[in-house]
């Protein structure tokens, strides 16, 4: 971890110095000095926030998580996880901490099983290395709108969703997003925007998420 953290000019943060408004769930994970016990505690938390919704994502998590360090660069937390895949490579995926202190904008605007991930698990969680695939930190959602698709003239699209008000709240990498409209947002009414293909509607978001994501870390 340590090449890891200095290639990408992090700090390690030590849990005493933190202020008083980091997350409590977080301070009851690295304040376990035992890595066996730290890394329980960081599962326990996944499960009480997500573990219907990634359930999938838990089991890999479960199974191949090697080690998780708290850094700290320009002043934002995060988590970041050193992982192994089904294909024995060392990958690392980052989460930055939820930031208590903001609950406007966008976030409240998002339903309440989405929300809960951002608000106390973490804002976004994506590859260390391509920080476009995985979950999006809310900074970096983007609105659909702000881009030219193609797709929508060559295949003569009758679009279901307002582009204007529909955002990517997770990447493939590879020209796949999972999208909420939010003039009509529940977990269940996502759509799967393509680059190149037709859109999916009315899929649940967390399936797609969950599913996406392990593809992500295996490949």
């Amino acid at each position: 971890m340590d090449s890891i953290i200095l290639h990408n000019k992090y700090s390690r943060c030590d849990i005493s110095n933190l202020n008083k408004q980091f997350p409590i769930n977080w301070k009851k994970v690295f304040e376990e000095d035992d890595l066996n016990k730290r890394k329980e505690k960081m599962l326990d938390l996944w499960k009480e926030i997500c573990g219907t919704e990634l359930s999938s994502v838990i089991s890999f998590l479960q199974q191949n998580l090697l080690d998780f360090e708290l850094v700290e660069k320009e002043g934002k937390y995060s988590v970041i996880y050193k992982l192994k895949n089904d294909k024995n490579e060392i990958l690392y995926y980052q989460g930055m901490l939820p930031d208590v202190k903001n609950d406007e904008g966008l976030l409240q605007k998002l339903p309440q099983n989405i929300s809960k991930f951002y608000k106390y698990l973490h804002n976004g969680f994506f590859d260390l290395d391509y920080d476009d695939i995985g979950i999006m930190p809310l900074e970096n959602v983007e609105c659909l709108d702000e881009y030219e698709w193609g797709i929508i003239e060559d295949m003569k699209l009758d679009l279901r969703i307002d582009l204007s008000t529909s955002y990517s709240f997770f990447s493939n990498g590879s020209g796949g997003y999972v999208v909420i409209d939010l003039n009509n947002k529940c977990d269940n009414n996502a759509t799967i925007w393509f680059a190149k293909k037709a859109p999916i509607y009315a899929k649940k978001f967390w399936d797609f998420v969950d599913e996406w994501l392990l593809i992500c870390m295996n490949n």
